[in-house]
């Protein structure tokens, strides 16, 4: 999560020009999956606190990044944080529920 961190405070040397840059959101995404999913194989007890607090978590990042001097703020990154989160989050708890009913 540090490291999750430091990358998404750091300087952009060189910010793309395009309005909506879909590979940077699909990055956001990804990396959020990600946590997600490691978070749902060490935490899975707290599912929901976490995939709250991982949301919470990219739009404070967003937040924080529009107070620094090199870095802006994005409402569409936080967005794309909170669908990478979502994408793995539903299919888990779905399957979970699955399970507990049809008592697998």
């Amino acid at each position: 999560m540090l490291l999750m961190t430091t990358l998404f405070l750091v300087p952009q040397e060189f910010v793309s020009s395009d309005i909506f840059d879909w590979w940077d959101k699909a990055q956001h995404a990804l990396a959020f999956g990600l946590l997600m999913l490691l978070g749902f194989v060490v935490y899975a007890k707290y599912f929901w606190r976490m995939m709250m607090s991982l949301i919470l978590y990219g739009a404070v990042i967003e937040i924080i990044q529009s107070w620094t001097g090199w870095r802006q703020g994005d409402v569409m990154d936080a967005l794309a944080d909170m669908v990478g989160v979502l994408v793995i989050a539903l299919p888990i708890r779905g399957y979970q529920n699955y399970s507990l009913r049809s008592g697998r």
